[in-house]
């Protein structure tokens, strides 16, 4: 808490930058194309499994179907020994999509989508599944397999982990046979919650349980404190959010997790 209220004052005293991040801050980009493009070129050798139509307006749940965005980071060729996975699911009611195979990856001449998709239509998944499907027949046969899962749903609609301890309890038994530490992430706090008398500063009942239950916890709940003007709209933050989130990480990462994996 002493940590969140220090964070909080730095933010309320200190004016938000202006040199803003082209990677956090959408609106550098011409197009959801253009940006896909544009950070797999500055993250390379990044491989991007990632398409999403240009809209005008509220985002609008239906659309996730048209979404796809899994990004894969590995340096080890270049004796680095970075691995870094991005995988998107879109809440309860849509399940994790991959155009490519698990094993063609890194294998950019054996997929069967060459090039950037140009319309959803493209969209033809080579693997789709829930949760556990996705850990146990996806996630872990990545090469290399991961030594940590974290993991969120964030402000889409979650009735699948939050009233669903059996679930809970077979994520973290699948990613523990695998022997895959698990991290749950809790759900940065949306500028709503922040405008009320009383700031949420605490984590929801059922992520609470998940951070008993996984092997550690990244608690996000200091956002609660985080002033209006750090929010770039409703639910995504503004320049330096999200390097102290990373620096977080990477404390956890460094601390609790390097010496045992």
């Amino acid at each position: 808490a002493a940590a969140a209220a220090a964070a909080a004052a730095a933010a309320t005293n200190h004016h938000p930058y202006r040199d803003f991040s082209v990677v956090t801050h959408g609106g550098v980009f011409a197009s959801w194309l253009d940006f896909y493009q544009s950070t797999r070129a500055m993250l390379d050798p990044e491989q991007c499994d990632c398409y999403r139509q240009d809209r005008t307006g509220r985002f609008q749940q239906h659309w996730a179907k048209g979404i796809i965005e899994n990004r894969y980071y590995n340096d080890m060729d270049n004796n680095h020994n970075n691995s870094l996975v991005y995988l998107q699911k879109f809440g309860v009611h849509h399940p994790f999509r991959s155009n490519w195979k698990v094993k063609e990856i890194h294998n950019a001449s054996a997929r069967r989508h060459q090039g950037w998709m140009q319309s959803a239509r493209e969209i033809r998944p080579a693997f789709t599944g829930q949760w556990v499907d996705t850990i146990r027949d996806f996630v872990a046969h990545l090469d290399p397999k991961p030594n940590v899962f974290i993991f969120n749903q964030g402000l889409w609609p979650h009735d699948d982990l939050e009233n669903n301890e059996t679930l809970q309890d077979d994520i973290v038994a699948t990613l523990k046979a695998l022997n895959i530490v698990s991290i749950y992430k809790t759900t940065t706090k949306s500028q709503r919650a922040n405008n009320s008398n009383a700031p949420k500063t605490s984590p929801a009942a059922y992520e609470e349980s998940l951070c008993r239950k996984t092997d550690y916890c990244l608690n996000m709940s200091w956002t609660g404190f985080l002033p209006r003007e750090y929010y770039r709209d409703r639910a995504h933050f503004l320049p330096p959010i999200y390097t102290w989130m990373n620096l977080q990480l990477l404390h956890l990462l460094d601390t609790t997790i390097h010496p045992v994996i």
